[in-house]
């Protein structure tokens, strides 16, 4: 059986192992929430062709280990651009809100840089060490750094779990997984002396992502002043598709 996140039961979601969070065992983590968020958006309808010209997932409270329900709705309707929202409510409490931004779909002048990323089989086999392993889901191939060194670091990644069971990852939910990895992968503090929990993720797409196998090229900046920011290239086979950033919260641990 496939491994998965989140097991739909009714209108609950019933978290797995998978959704545990690293820092509470008690606690779910962002990445599962973050892709049932997207998943809850993809579920709605549209009244004509659409393109997600922008997802933004906000992080509002430490969220039990428990079953988790959804809720969407429809902010601004319209032909040519749309609003949606959709949230998850744990015990009756919002713990984590999601907001996606969709253009209608036309024919338009193309202005895009050649990609400069090797693929995934140019990169070879090294293994991107310290990405977190999904209980051996996820594959990673190192082009450059890695989450174990300081600094800006580039990876192909691929996921082999369902997020909710019975139903394949979609690319919008494996690019929303792959953007939560971005300060971890391209971080620049001392682990042992700091931590630095993201707050949000914001994607904007330049189209929608394809395929399985997707590029990461990340780097993170502070000032000094408690807080910081994340920012990543996303790009699958055909190319760049997508920048994502994350608001990092900077404390001593």
């Amino acid at each position: 059986m496939t491994p998965f996140v989140y097991e739909a039961v009714g209108d609950a979601f019933i978290p797995s192992k998978l959704a545990r969070s690293p820092w509470a065992r008690d606690k779910q983590n962002g990445v599962a929430m973050g892709g049932l968020l997207v998943h809850l958006l993809e579920q709605m309808p549209l009244d004509v062709p659409m393109t997600m010209a922008r997802l933004t997932i906000d992080i509002l409270a430490a969220a039990p280990w428990s079953a988790t329900m959804g809720q969407t709705r429809i902010v601004r309707a319209g032909k040519r651009i749309r609003l949606a929202e959709a949230e998850l409510l744990v015990e009756g409490a919002v713990v984590a809100r999601a907001t996606a931004l969709y253009v209608r779909i036309a024919e338009t002048p193309v202005h895009l840089a050649p990609s400069l990323y090797p693929s995934a089989e140019k990169a070879g086999s090294q293994p991107f060490e310290g990405i977190p392993s999904f209980l051996g889901t996820v594959e990673a191939i190192s082009v450059h750094g890695s989450m174990r060194e300081r600094g800006p670091a580039t990876a192909w990644v691929r996921f082999n779990h369902e997020h909710i069971a019975g139903i394949p990852l979609s690319p919008l939910v494996r690019a929303a997984t792959l953007a939560d990895f971005s300060s971890g992968m391209s971080h620049d503090f001392d682990r042992p002396a700091w931590n630095f929990p993201n707050l949000d993720i914001v994607i904007h797409f330049i189209r929608a992502p394809e395929g399985e196998w997707m590029l990461m090229d990340a780097r993170s900046e502070s000032a000094g002043n408690g807080t910081g920011l994340a920012g990543a290239v996303l790009a699958d086979t055909r190319g760049k598709f997508a920048r994502s950033y994350q608001t990092l919260f900077v404390s001593p641990l």
